[in-house]
């Protein structure tokens, strides 16, 4: 990993993860713990794909879930912890939800990811 990739990666664990937890937690009412295997980003694109495809659909997919009540109380209750990893060159991403863990794994470095639609549909449909 070179210079601009580490300036990248400090980005983005210093101020955009911590943002988009906050939010996170704003819009649920309980923090939930957002991890991203570092490991598989190499790449500047793959972490702006992280910021811009991963992180905010996460926002849009939560507050999606989350504008009534009800919603809001099954993320709660159900989710428990979100994961990004990202697979360079990998045309199928997927979002899964399993045993309260939301887990993105997409192709970051070149644009195929789960977006907020994926990940909101694959949250509802196990809350």
């Amino acid at each position: 990993m070179g210079l601009e990739e580490k300036r990248k990666t400090k980005e983005i664990q210093d101020g955009i993860l911590k943002t988009t937890s906050d939010k996170v937690k704003e819009v649920v009412g309980v923090a939930i713990p957002i991890e991203v295997d570092w490991a598989t980003f190499s790449t500047v694109a793959g972490l702006e794909g992280l910021q811009h495809n991963g992180l905010t659909s996460l926002i849009q997919a939560i507050e999606e879930i989350a504008k009534d009540n009800l919603g809001k109380d099954a993320l709660k209750e159900s989710l428990k912890k979100v994961v990004f990893k990202n697979k360079p060159g990998n045309d199928d991403p997927k979002a899964t939800f399993e045993n309260g863990v939301l887990t993105n794994e997409s192709s970051f470095d070149y644009g195929s990811y789960a977006g907020y639609g994926m990940m909101s549909s694959v949250l509802s449909a196990k809350l």
